[in-house]
């Protein structure tokens, strides 16, 4: 399954892209089945994290309720970034929220990355 929770460039993500914080949160609350919807499936299931900075206040908050509920029983999940991440944010994201970070060079060919990213995930 693949959740896109910030809107995209079609024609229905245009009418209702999220641009703001306060955007996000009003589209966060109007919708809790999207919330439950997180929240069960962070419980059984792993996620790969890719294309965010994994610094919303609001997904981190759901990770962390459900992560409380189940006395840290959730994920492994995963995030896959581009970005140098600081040892303590790594080991702040494993120990919290169960998420392993792995780094990937965006100047290393789409196929390398691939399989270094494979490699890293067994």
């Amino acid at each position: 399954m693949l959740l896109n929770l910030h809107g995209d460039f079609t024609e229905r993500g245009r009418k209702e892209l999220v641009l703001s914080h306060a955007d996000y949160r009003a589209v966060m609350v109007r919708d809790i089945s999207l919330n439950e919807l997180l929240r069960q499936m962070s419980s059984e299931y792993s996620f790969l994290f890719i294309g965010t900075s994994l610094r919303d206040r609001d997904l981190l908050g759901i990770l962390d309720e459900v992560s409380e509920g189940l006395g840290g029983g959730i994920g492994p999940h995963f995030w896959l970034t581009p970005d140098e991440v600081s040892p303590t944010r790594v080991q702040h994201l494993q120990m919290n929220f169960n998420i392993q970070t792995i780094h990937f060079d965006p100047s290393l060919p789409f196929v390398q990355r691939v399989k270094l990213t494979n490699k890293a995930l067994k």
